[in-house]
């Protein structure tokens, strides 16, 4: 994708000059390493794992308007990857994957089934409200994409939020009963079984072709333990541009590549010294014929009429022309 060389230093004497474009619209980083990667991998199968598939779409896009032929690249998100790779585990085990639409109403069934055996007493009146089963609901689901399990939930230390997490402990050991007692399996199984698989089993099956990781990955919970998963079994995470002046972000996976390209320099401002503290001036005041002539309003109560505008000054008639009265 295409990045502007913006420079907000405004320093031309700085130690450290600003990359050279080779033309205003010079590809990033990324883009050029995949098109390194088109254009040495020819035909071959090539798998592009992004965080959505719009956005992988949208870098091969980039691609191919640059004149590269993008043969033999598929699309993939980290979620569907780990069924292909776990669902032959899950599969000799008896589960059976659910979908989204699945998990949500086993959750609704353990929030029903926790409220009316007293998991609920410190919210009356709740049970039924769709924000507040929403809340559990995004609960649940990000305790499971996270690992956490009911078992340590229960070993933390109290604290003033007891209640609440004695309601989120009473669903989610709830819903962990219902996935064992229909053999079931969710996202965050699915995860869970493609992590071992790749981990465990040397001979087990992977993507079967060449992997590369977009920047931008998570890089905590099962999904981040997946894509490591994936590293350590010969995916390539590929390299963006750098940002200066900006520290790398946390929780994703990220590398940067010199040298830096158009566009690189956008966070140097944030690192840039602040002005001396005596050359800002105040902006001067507005001339009088520019300020605003709205009547001043009485203060309530007063009894004092309000302020009526000043008359405007009358047009003077030009010479020749004959006044009319109104009819």
């Amino acid at each position: 994708m295409n990045q502007l060389h913006l420079d907000f230093n405004g320093d031309t004497t700085a130690a450290a000059p600003p990359p050279p474009p080779t033309a205003p619209g010079a590809p990033s980083i990324l883009v050029r390493e995949l098109e390194r990667i088109a254009r040495s991998g020819g035909r071959s199968r090539k798998i592009l794992i992004a965080r959505t598939r719009g956005e992988g779409k949208e870098l091969l896009r980039q691609v191919v308007v640059r004149g590269t032929n993008w043969s033999g690249f598929e699309v993939n998100t980290l979620r569907p990857l780990a069924t292909k790779i776990g669902a032959h585990t899950l599969s000799d085990e008896g589960r059976a994957i659910i979908d989204p639409f699945d998990e949500q109403a086993l959750v609704e069934r353990a929030i029903d089934e926790a409220m009316r055996s007293g998991g609920g007493d410190g919210f009356p009146g709740l049970a039924e409200k769709v924000g507040f089963r929403d809340a559990v609901r995004r609960s649940i689901a990000a305790l499971r994409l996270g690992g956490v399990r009911a078992r340590s939930l229960d070993a933390g230390p109290p604290s003033s939020s007891s209640r609440r997490r004695d309601l989120v402990t009473a669903v989610l050991r709830r819903y962990e009963d219902l996935l064992e007692a229909g053999n079931l399996a969710d996202t965050a199984t699915v995860l869970e079984s493609a992590i071992r698989t790749l981990l465990d089993d040397e001979d087990a099956a992977h993507p079967g072709a060449a992997a590369y990781l977009v920047p931008g990955l998570p890089d905590r919970g099962l999904e981040g333990r997946f894509a490591r998963a994936l590293q350590r079994r010969g995916a390539t995470l590929l390299r963006t541009d750098p940002v200066e002046g900006m520290p790398p972000p946390k929780g994703i996976l990220w590398d940067v590549a010199p040298p830096a390209a158009a566009g690189s320099r956008a966070g140097a401002a944030a690192a840039a010294p602040a002005p001396p503290r005596g050359s800002l001036r105040r902006a001067p005041a507005p001339p009088r014929w520019r300020r605003s002539r709205r009547p001043s309003r009485p203060e309530p109560g007063s009894g004092r009429p309000p302020a009526r505008p000043p008359p405007a000054a009358p047009v003077p008639a030009s010479p020749g022309t004959a006044r009319t009265a109104p009819a």
